[in-house]
């Protein structure tokens, strides 16, 4: 390991981790979210983790024009950590900590719940809708059936036994429509 897994210690490590996570590439908020570290450690390990080579740093903008710090790992880096520089790395959790992460964890599955509910119900009422819809276009169907029988009724009766012309009175209404 060339030495590097010497200078580094516990905190550096959880850095090298937390960038890993995130696919090779992360920012300040998601290395700090994932490591505990406060800003100032945080930044000083930007710099020490730059100098030995294993990450290289860039800025990105980040909350209302803020710039941010990524850390990118390095081919050192990912060679170091494929000759185990992250083997001896473990999460210690102390009472407290592994008590909030399991309340936290609950919370979110009430959460879960919740929306699953919620989907539920949604699922439900747009299936009650589809069905109302459905009786409703076989409702409209059946009337527009009907009206059209009745209506050429009416125009029959209209023709024959009182002589009217429909046509004529149909485009005389229409081009009455079109003056207004």
């Amino acid at each position: 390991m060339n030495g590097i897994q010497f200078k580094i210690d516990h905190d550096d490590a959880r850095f090298i981790d937390a960038v890993r996570y995130y696919g090779g590439e992360a920012a300040m908020h998601e290395i700090r979210g994932r490591t505990g570290l406060t800003p100032g450690k945080a930044h000083h390990r930007f710099d020490k983790l730059a100098d030995l080579e294993l990450i290289d740093v860039t800025k990105q903008p980040y909350k209302s024009k803020q710039e941010e710090k990524v850390a990118h790992l390095t081919g050192t880096a990912r060679m170091e950590i494929e000759r185990g520089l992250l083997d001896g790395l473990t999460r210690e959790f102390d009472d407290e900590t592994l008590n909030d992460l399991l309340s936290e964890v609950r919370g979110l599955r009430d959460d879960v719940e919740r929306v699953e509910n919620k989907v539920d119900v949604l699922t439900s009422t747009v299936r009650d809708i589809d069905s109302e819809f459905s009786d409703l276009e076989e409702y409209v169907y059946g009337w527009t059936e009907f009206a059209e029988t009745y209506l050429l009724a009416v125009r029959q009766v209209l023709e024959e036994k009182l002589g009217v012309d429909m046509n004529q009175h149909l485009q005389d209404v229409e081009d009455d429509r079109d003056d207004v």
